[in-house]
């Protein structure tokens, strides 16, 4: 007969082992090299906005190293875009946007 122990550890990875493996493909997602595998699919739809699959690699990987490093808040505002524009300035031109997309549902 099993003993307590034995029970309570078995108990222990037959719960912990899904969610080991769903973090563990969630990491793995968040990464350079899957991010160079999406965007070099011949499937990958072209940008509407008129950016390059370089432009839009180097926007993506930011962002990700944004999350996974827990950087400060700032560091996307920095980015510059086509023309010099901001990711912090084309954040407020999408809000404004949104706001107002919003206000003409609403009437």
């Amino acid at each position: 007969m099993p003993s307590q122990l034995t029970k309570t550890l078995k108990l222990l990875i037959i719960l912990l082992t899904p969610i080991l493996i769903i973090l563990t493909a969630a990491r793995m997602l968040a990464t350079d090299q899957y991010l160079a595998f999406e965007y070099n699919k011949s499937s990958f739809p072209p940008d509407p906005f008129g950016y390059t699959q370089h432009q839009r690699f180097d926007l993506a990987s930011t962002n990700v190293h944004y999350v996974r490093a827990h950087l400060p808040n700032d560091t996307l505002s920095v980015l510059s875009l086509i023309g010099g524009l901001t990711m912090a300035l084309i954040g407020r031109q999408w809000g404004i946007a949104i706001e107002t997309a919003l206000q003409n549902i609403q009437l």
